[in-house]
């Protein structure tokens, strides 16, 4: 429902429909990514959130997802909905079967907005989950003219670059200036990325906002059971970008041994260097986002030796379960880590310094102060991170920014 002072920036016809219904809103997902991703990765339980969310507390009454899928992604959140795992105002909008091949999909995102013009019609909002693909947000905004969100996780060009080609650097940057080019209000996930994109593609500061990532802190909450207080646990995926070769040969040097949860390109090279350096270091393969509140309460540690983040989830998820997280001082984790206060800070990503903190751990840290570590640990995450915080900032934006910006 809009608030009295925003009622005259919207068409009478729509606020007369507005004011008997809550709205409906259309999220296009990331370019190539289909609901069966996200249940195969183990994410499904963890992105549906936010708009059951939405749903629940009558934010919304109905909303689209645009997948890229085809009719298997149907087929899925059928069966998902008889099984009572998702909202039934959720609904698929799918890729056709005959556009169902990698160069299909990428036609998909420019016909979608035609090829589904009738929900996409009905829809008050539009959102999009990343920037690649988000053109096919775009397009449906110009088309249809309703409000759009341009809601990105992650920078482009500021996320792997070390490991991807100048060309590919080049395509990166043309996908944000696009981007950047046609949106109604605009949301990252930490104040560097914000202050990165203003400087980079000269946006007006006020159609920008900071949502950090959101934890359900329902879920992720600390429990009463025993810990294992000499072993680290990552969450993730094994890329340059997380700096797992240097962990490795840091915990070498320790008594610590490391549970590694995650897959990627790097697991055969990192099973490897852990044999030759003799680290004690254990390949617990994929977990669905469901049971890691369990498993990461098995642990003491949890460790981020990343080059670089944008807000990494697993380590927001990590801290809400109050484990004592170690993370490198690095754009992204610094954004949210205090050493000694709600973590412990790696001076760098060099192998001596992710050395050098676990040696301290094992000679400085008692059991009073990582408790005390722990705590606050979680209590930044209910403070900053919640769920409830993340919807009711959205929704604002939903109603006001976007809909004064439209």
């Amino acid at each position: 429902m809009q608030s009295s002072s925003l009622q005259p920036l919207v068409p009478p016809k729509r606020r007369d429909r507005l004011q008997s219904s809550a709205p409906i809103l259309a999220m296009f997902f990331t370019l190539g990514v289909s609901l069966a991703d996200w249940f195969e990765q183990g994410i499904f339980d963890r992105e549906k959130t936010v708009y059951e969310a939405h749903l629940k507390t009558g934010q919304f009454s109905r909303i689209y997802w645009l997948t890229y899928g085809g009719p298997e992604d149907r087929k899925l959140a059928a069966r998902l909905q008889r099984d009572g795992r998702l909202h039934p105002a959720i609904e698929v909008l799918a890729v056709p079967t005959i556009l169902n091949t990698k160069p299909g999909k990428l036609i998909h995102s420019l016909l979608a907005p035609l090829l589904y013009r009738r929900p996409l019609r009905a829809c008050d909002y539009f959102k999009t989950n990343q920037m690649m693909g988000a053109w096919t947000a775009q397009l449906a905004h110009q088309i249809w003219r309703k409000p759009l969100l341009l809601r990105t996780g992650f920078t482009l060009t500021r996320f792997n670059t070390t490991a991807a080609s100048p060309l590919t650097r080049k395509l990166y940057g043309a996908i944000e200036r696009i981007g950047y080019s046609a949106f109604s209000h605009a949301t990252v996930s930490s104040q560097h990325d914000r202050d990165y994109v203003l400087q980079r593609y000269g946006l007006d500061g006020d159609r920008v906002s900071v949502i950090p990532t959101y934890i359900d802190t329902d879920a992720f909450a600390p429990q009463a059971v025993p810990k294992q207080e000499r072993k680290l646990v990552y969450v993730g995926r094994f890329v340059p970008q997380k700096n797992l070769a240097a962990a490795i040969e840091a915990v070498a040097e320790t008594s610590f041994e490391l549970d590694l949860y995650g897959s990627g390109e790097l697991e055969g090279e990192l099973r490897e260097r852990a044999q030759r350096c003799g680290a004690r270091v254990n390949f617990c393969g994929r977990i669905p986002n469901a049971k890691l509140p369990d498993v990461l309460n098995r642990y003491r540690f949890f460790i981020l030796s990343s080059h670089f983040e944008g807000m990494p989830k697993a380590l927001l998820e990590a801290m809400s379960c109050g484990l004592v997280c170690l993370g490198t001082s690095v754009c992204g984790i610094i954004e949210v880590l205090v050493d000694g206060v709600n973590g412990i800070s790696i001076a760098d990503t060099r192998v001596e310094a992710i050395r050098d903190c676990l040696q301290a751990i094992e000679c400085s840290y008692d059991t009073d102060t990582l408790d005390r570590i722990s705590r606050q640990a979680r209590q930044t995450i209910t403070d900053r991170f919640s769920l409830q915080a993340y919807i009711k900032h959205e929704y604002s934006l939903f109603k006001q920014n976007v809909i004064s910006q439209s």
